[in-house]
C-alpha cells in the first residue's frame, strides 16, 4: 500500500480535533465545565477522560514520520499528523497500562487521508484524475500500550487498523461505496510495534526499532515526554477487503489492485517515528477544578525490572550469555516458585541480563538474591551499558544459601541500561537468582 509518509506536527491542539468512529466513546459524557482553559503544557490532553475516576495517566501519541509498505503498493507521502490519544489505568502488579477511550466523542485515532500510488490500479504513473485513490487509516478497538517493553523485542504498542479507500475529488471510485476498506472490525490489520529487533517470516529480515529517551519533568510541567522513539513491525500480514461494492461484491477487485497473492506476512513493513507524552491523570483534573482520586497511581511503576521473580513462560524478557535458563517450579526458588540460573565449566563469562530504561541522573537500588555452588568465586551482579561498561556491580564468593545484594547508584547520563548476574566459572560452576529489583 504505501510505504514512507513524512508527518508535520499539528498547528493546533489536540482539542480542536474531533473525529469520532461510532461505538468506541459510548458511554462518554461531555466534557467537564471549566473555569479556565487547561494550561499550555496539558492542552494535549483535554480529551483524556478523567471523569472515570479509575484512569490514572492520560497518553498522548504523536507521529513525526511513518513508513509503510504492503501489497503491490510501494510508496506514499503525506505532510499530515497521526495522533494517538487515550486514558489509561495503571496496573502496577502486571506492569500494563488497561486503555480507556478518550472524552467529548473523540476517537483514538485521528490520520490523515494517504494518498495511494499508481491509484487504483496500482501502477506508477496512474495516479493522476480520474484514478487517484486514497486511504485513510481508522483504528478498530483501542491501542494497548507497554512502555515496560521499551528495551525488549517484545511490543511496545499493539494497533488493530482498517484502511478506508476513498476518491474524494471525482465519482470513479462511488461504486465501491462508502464502507469500502482494507481489513474489518473482525480482520483488522495488526500491527505490533517493538522499539527492539523483528522476527519476520521470510523473505522479510530482522529489522530494529529506537527506544527512545525519557523526560520525566519535561520543561518543568511535571509532563513525561519520550522522544526519539521509532518502533517496527515487519511481520503483519494484509487482511483481505471487505464492503466493497454492492454486497462487497467489489471486494475481490482491491484484492487484487493490492497484491493479496503477495501481501501476506513476511511481505509488509511498519516504521514509526514518535513522541509520546504522559502526565498523571490527577494533574490534568487538577486544571479541571475536578477532585483528585486518592490515593494517585503512577501511570508507569517505579518498579524497572520486569519478572524479577521469573514467573513468566520461558524466559520472560530476561536473556542469556553463554549458558542460562529458567526454573519452573522445580523448588530451587527463594520465594515462588520459579527463580533464574546460570551454570557451565567453561571458563567464560556466563550471565542472565534483561533491558531496563532508566532517568537520567537518578539514585537507584538493584537488589537480589543469589545461592551458589560450594566452588563458586568470581561471581558479579550489578548495572551495565548496553555496550557493556560496568556502570556497578557487587562481586560474590561463595553462597550455599539464598543471600542478599544490594548496588547503589547514579545513572549518570545513562537512559537505557542492562541488569545482569553472572559468574567465571572454574569447573563446574552454578549460581541461581531470584527477587531481583531495581527502584528509585
Amino acid at each position: 500500500m504505501f510505504r514512507k509518509l513524512r508527518l508535520r506536527r499539528p498547528a493546533v491542539g489536540l482539542a480542536s480535533v474531533a473525529v469520532a468512529i461510532g461505538g468506541l466513546s459510548a458511554g462518554l459524557g461531555a466534557a467537564p465545565a471549566q473555569a479556565d482553559p487547561l494550561p499550555p503544557a496539558l492542552q494535549k490532553f483535554a480529551n483524556c477522560p478523567v471523569q472515570n475516576n479509575a484512569v490514572t495517566a492520560c497518553y498522548v501519541m504523536e507521529t513525526s514520520s511513518v513508513g509503510i509498505k504492503a501489497g503491490k503498493f510501494d510508496e506514499a507521502t503525506t505532510t499530515d499528523p497521526m495522533v494517538l490519544q487515550f486514558g489509561g489505568i495503571a496496573d502496577s502488579v502486571k506492569q500494563t497500562v488497561i486503555s480507556v477511550p478518550p472524552a467529548n466523542g473523540v476517537s483514538p485515532l485521528q490520520a490523515p487521508p494517504i494518498e495511494l500510488p499508481g491509484g487504483i490500479l496500482g501502477i506508477p504513473g496512474f495516479e493522476f484524475w480520474p484514478l487517484e485513490a486514497y486511504i485513510t487509516p481508522e483504528i478498530v478497538g483501542l491501542p494497548q500500550l507497554n512502555l515496560d517493553n521499551l528495551m525488549t523485542n517484545e511490543p511496545v504498542m499493539n494497533l488493530n487498523l482498517k484502511a478506508r479507500i476513498s476518491n474524494p475529488f471525482t465519482n470513479v471510485l462511488t461504486m465501491l461505496g462508502d464502507r469500502c476498506t482494507i481489513g474489518s472490525d473482525s480482520s483488522p490489520i495488526k500491527l505490533n510495534l517493538t522499539a527492539g529487533t523483528t522476527n519476520p517470516p521470510p523473505p522479510n529480515q530482522p529489522i530494529t526499532g529506537v527506544p527512545g529517551t525519557f523526560d520525566y519533568n519535561y520543561q518543568g510541567t511535571g509532563v513525561i515526554r519520550l522522544s526519539g522513539q521509532t518502533v517496527v513491525d515487519n511481520a503483519w500480514g494484509l487482511p483481505k477487503a471487505s464492503g466493497c461494492g454492492l454486497t462487497g461484491a467489489l471486494n475481490g477487485v482491491i484484492d487484487i489492485a493490492d497484491g493479496q497473492a503477495n501481501a501476506g506476512p513476511g511481505h509488509n513493513s511498519t516504521t514509526m517515528d514518535t513522541t509520546i507524552w504522559s502526565v498523571s491523570a490527577n494533574k490534568v483534573r487538577t486544571a479541571m477544578g475536578l477532585p483528585v482520586v486518592n490515593p494517585p497511581r503512577p501511570g508507569r511503576p517505579s518498579e524497572r525490572v520486569s519478572d524479577g521473580g521469573f514467573t513468566d513462560p520461558g524466559m520472560g524478557p530476561w536473556e542469556c550469555t553463554g549458558q542460562c535458563g529458567v526454573d519452573h517450579g522445580l523448588g530451587n526458588a527463594r520465594t515462588g516458585p520459579d527463580n533464574g540460573w546460570v551454570r557451565n565449566s567453561n571458563n567464560k563469562w556466563n550471565d542472565l541480563h534483561q533491558r531496563t530504561l532508566l532517568a537520567p541522573n537518578t539514585n537507584y537500588t538493584l537488589a537480589g538474591w543469589v545461592r551458589t555452588s560450594a566452588n563458586n568465586t568470581d561471581g558479579y551482579f550489578g548495572v551495565r551499558t548496553l555496550d557493556g561498561t560496568v556502570i556497578a556491580e557487587q562481586k560474590f564468593g561463595k553462597h550455599t544459601g539464598y543471600t542478599q545484594l544490594t548496588v547503589t547508584f547514579n545513572s549518570g547520563s545513562h537512559t537505557g541500561v542492562e541488569v545482569f548476574g553472572g559468574l567465571w566459572p572454574h569447573g563446574d560452576t552454578w549460581a541461581q537468582f531470584d527477587d531481583i529489583s531495581l527502584i528509585n
